[in-house]
């Protein structure tokens, strides 16, 4: 932030005091009535130093909001950051839920074609038996059938 900076209003100031120097060493104000003087020095020192002390407030209370500005724009970036990262961060854990629920059913779909498979291979095994050698043997065996 740019430095807080009065010089200029503490130049003013310094050029007021001048000007109420000047004012009272005058020989003009020597010779005049000294009442009307005094009300007029008064008048015109007052109404300088009050619009300088209200240009230094002004820029006192107008500072601080400056030199904040930058480190507030900072924290807003970061909270930004932050949210988008706890966003992201939730969205990894849904996935990986649900990743590890699709991972339980891809196992049991695993173990259902593993066990179709063993069922298969034995219905294969059955099939490939060779067929029976004597043609007097029977192919099927009935029960209560005489035996030729």
């Amino acid at each position: 932030p740019a430095p807080f900076n009065i010089s200029r209003q503490l130049g003013e100031l310094q050029q007021l005091r001048k000007r109420a120097d000047q004012f009272r060493n005058s020989l003009k104000t020597v010779l005049t009535e000294q009442t009307l003087v005094v009300k007029r020095f008064f008048n015109t020192l007052v109404a300088e130093a009050r619009r300088l002390y209200k240009q230094i407030r002004r820029e006192t209370q107008r500072w601080p909001q400056e030199a904040l500005l930058p480190i507030m724009q900072h924290t807003l970036e970061q909270k930004q950051m932050l949210e988008l990262q706890i966003r992201r961060l939730k969205e990894l854990a849904s996935t990986a839920k649900d990743t590890r629920s699709q991972m339980k059913r891809i196992q049991m779909m695993v173990t259902d074609i593993r066990t179709q498979i063993d069922e298969a291979d034995a219905i294969s095994r059955k099939l490939r038996r060779p067929p029976p050698q004597a043609a007097g043997q029977k192919v099927v065996n009935l029960p209560g059938a005489r035996p030729a």
